[in-house]
């Protein structure tokens, strides 16, 4: 499907039609939804390493940037090392920062840093209106799918990282505190 879209997608007269828009937006959710799936699966056998976050802080950011270009990145880029799965991480900040850019509007912004052991993911959106749901696996505010946060939270689990939510009519704050015993 992602070929044939490609194909179509060098045709000028129909990469603007928003049923080419909407069906290239759909294919990249599934897209999502069978990595994110492929991951939870492997979750029992994934080798932890010490890997710097930022570096995949930036494959995400550069995904999100080219399905989302009116979204401005701020990635106060740092060395910062944690014992994580890299796969584990970047299906985490894949469903976090994806959701960002899909409940924020033009011109807002994400913001990406690290402070005191923990990852921030602070994004200007329309906020979350029941923050303490989110990680229920049928929960969706716009109809979604659901599992994405749900696999966040299992993942997290599984690496002992905690994971923090604010949220108010101004945007959201992921907050990745990354604890070591």
């Amino acid at each position: 499907i992602q070929l044939n879209l490609k194909l179509l997608g060098k045709i000028p007269t129909i990469v603007e039609n928003n049923a080419f828009i909407r069906l290239n937006k759909s294919v990249h959710t599934i897209s999502e939804l069978h990595e994110n799936l492929t991951i939870l699966l492997q979750e029992e056998t994934f080798k932890m390493q010490i890997v710097n976050l930022f570096d995949i802080v930036e494959d995400v950011v550069q995904i999100q940037k080219t399905i989302y270009q009116n979204i401005n990145f701020d990635i106060e880029n740092s060395t910062f090392k944690a014992k994580i799965n890299p796969h584990a991480m970047k299906q985490i900040l894949q469903n976090i920062i994806s959701n960002a850019c899909k409940y924020s509007s033009q011109n807002d912004y994400i913001k990406i840093y690290n402070k005191n052991n923990s990852l921030y993911i602070q994004d200007s959106g329309k906020g979350i209106k029941e923050p303490e749901k989110i990680f229920e696996r049928s929960y969706s505010e716009e109809h979604s799918s659901g599992i994405g946060l749900d696999i966040v939270k299992r993942l997290s689990y599984a690496m002992n990282i905690a994971v923090e939510v604010n949220s108010s009519e101004q945007g959201s704050c992921f907050i990745l505190r990354f604890n070591y015993d």
